[in-house]
């Protein structure tokens, strides 16, 4: 992030974004967003003081293209952009976006497996200890309640204790050792601000 885009508060994403080099188009995902910048992981070709176009794509609002300089470009990790003087439109959808992820503080998660457990908790969920298939009861009851992250192995073992309940199963995400970190907060995100709870799996 540059130094103005600091003051901003940031939050952890999974948002699409792609970039000409040359003739050549770059995507990559940026990792944490705010109203004033963005932060891109293994972005290519990309040097501090570049001035790019980037689009992003704003679950809910749209593609948007924008200018973006690179503040800080960290050769293992990524680059910190700035946004430069964005259309009124794309600050608007961006605001309205960020406002919705504020909605993470009020959302439950339950995983006891890391790395997700720290990702999530980073992201602004409330991550709470996965309870048994036989416990599920409590969890069916909370309208805050977004999702069951269960080893891959016991996910049958959770949708069916819920579906013996009456209650739906696709708040069980199955998730194993190699599936990627990141894709898990987007398909979170989607279920908390689209209301959407019918994909319960992430292949990786």
């Amino acid at each position: 992030m540059g130094v103005d885009a600091r003051k901003y508060p940031r939050s952890r994403v999974h948002l699409r974004v792609s970039y000409k080099r040359g003739d050549r188009l770059v995507e990559k995902f940026a990792e944490n967003l705010s109203a004033g910048g963005l932060f891109l992981r293994n972005a290519e070709g990309l040097a501090q003081g570049d001035v790019v176009a980037i689009e992003i794509e704003l679950p809910r609002h749209g593609v948007f293209r924008v200018n973006a300089e690179v503040r800080h470009a960290l050769t293992s990790a990524g680059v910190g952009m700035q946004l430069r003087s964005p259309p009124a439109v794309f600050a608007s959808a961006l605001a309205a976006y960020l406002k919705r992820l504020e909605q993470r503080t009020s959302a439950k998660v339950f995983v006891d497996a890391d790395p997700w457990r720290q990702l999530l908790s980073e992201a602004g969920y409330e991550v709470l200890p996965l309870p048994a298939p036989t416990e599920l009861v409590g969890v069916i009851g909370d309208a805050r309640a977004v999702g069951l992250l269960v080893p891959e192995a016991a996910a049958e073992q959770y949708q069916s204790a819920l579906g013996f309940l009456g209650a739906d199963s696709s708040l069980v995400i199955a998730i194993h050792p190699k599936l990627p970190v990141e894709p898990l907060l987007a398909l979170l995100d989607d279920k908390l601000l689209l209301g959407n709870n019918s994909v319960t799996r992430i292949e990786g």
